[in-house]
């Protein structure tokens, strides 16, 4: 496995400074990364979906972006081919397919589909460098994704650091950066859908606790019979306590199924086409299951109170 150090700058980078990072000691390849080169326009279902265009090295940058070929090859792109992120599974362009591009300089042309990708935001449409230089024969890098070895990428993080001190305009990116940018955007995501979820186990509790409520009032002649014949304050409590628990419990295990469906559905439909599997959150669901449970039994604290000190004349009384 590999870990890729992208170094980037606001404009671009220094050519002196490319050679000398890719003479740096761990360092197994590297890939230039020409970014604003134009434009795909690929007809996904249907529709122009417009692609931005990166152009690099091939095929030596697979290793360094981290490039997934599905179909086809980088090997023989030409200054007339161009590789895509596959979206023929919804209606994209296949290989052989011809997509027009309009460069830099303005100009339009048709290039053929010599490859398929996987999805990688580097990389949605990608050329070689040759037609980069053929629009602009001194364009620059802005950005040198660097391919290191297991246990490297610190050591040659820190030399590329001491490299690039002279340049205000040039920052290292941690390795796998991209998968860490990913991560903490989901996790913001979970924490908004856990803080919602924490409102609605609020109003779960004031609901359970308004039903057992209102169930009381309705049944205060009931209540006041059991008492009558010598049904105690204590069962009574017991009586809506019970209630609340199989409450409580009926409605964690519904939602727990019917999230179980949901993210069951959504994840096998992701991973289709991958080796991934569902991951089952034994823990995560057996501390749901105690906290549904639990939350029935609080809720049921102040309707239990309540029927148990119903004066028993007044509640047979009760109309």
């Amino acid at each position: 496995e590999t870990i890729e150090v992208p170094v980037v700058a606001e404009g671009a980078l220094d050519p002196d400074l490319v050679e000398r990072i890719e003479a740096t000691d761990g360092v197994d390849a590297t890939a230039p990364v020409y970014f604003g080169v134009g434009s795909a326009e690929p007809l996904v279902g249907g529709e122009p979906a417009p692609l931005f265009l990166t152009g690099t090295r091939l095929p030596d940058a697979t290793g360094p972006l981290d490039l997934e070929v599905t179909a086809g090859s980088l090997a023989d792109l030409g200054a007339d081919g161009i590789a895509l992120v596959d979206l023929v599974g919804f209606g994209g362009p296949a290989l052989g397919e011809e997509v027009p591009v309009t460069l830099a300089d303005g100009s339009r042309r048709p290039m053929t589909v010599k490859a398929l990708l996987s999805l990688n935001l580097f990389a949605l449409a990608v050329v070689d460098d040759a037609v980069v230089f053929e629009v602009d024969p001194d364009a620059l890098p802005s950005t040198l994704a660097v391919q290191v070895g297991p246990g490297r990428a610190a050591g040659v993080q820190d030399h590329i650091e001491a490299l690039i001190a002279p340049y205000s305009t040039v920052e290292v990116l941690p390795g796998n950066f991209l998968a860490g940018f990913l991560r903490s955007f989901f996790d913001a995501i979970i924490s908004g859908i856990n803080g919602l979820l924490a409102i609605a186990v609020v109003i779960a509790v004031f609901g359970i606790a308004n039903t057992l409520v209102l169930a009381t009032i309705e049944r205060t002649r009931e209540i006041g019979l059991l008492r009558a014949v010598g049904m105690t304050r204590a069962q009574v409590r017991a009586t809506i306590r019970t209630e609340a628990f199989l409450l409580g419990a009926f409605g964690t295990v519904i939602g727990m199924l019917c999230g179980l469906f949901v993210a069951v559905t959504v994840t096998l439909t992701l991973l289709t086409d991958s080796d991934g599997a569902f991951s089952w959150p034994l823990t995560e669901l057996v501390v749901i299951a105690v906290l549904g449970m639990a939350i029935g039994l609080v809720a049921s604290v102040v309707p239990a109170r309540r029927a148990a000190r119903i004066p028993v004349l007044e509640a047979i009384a009760g109309e």
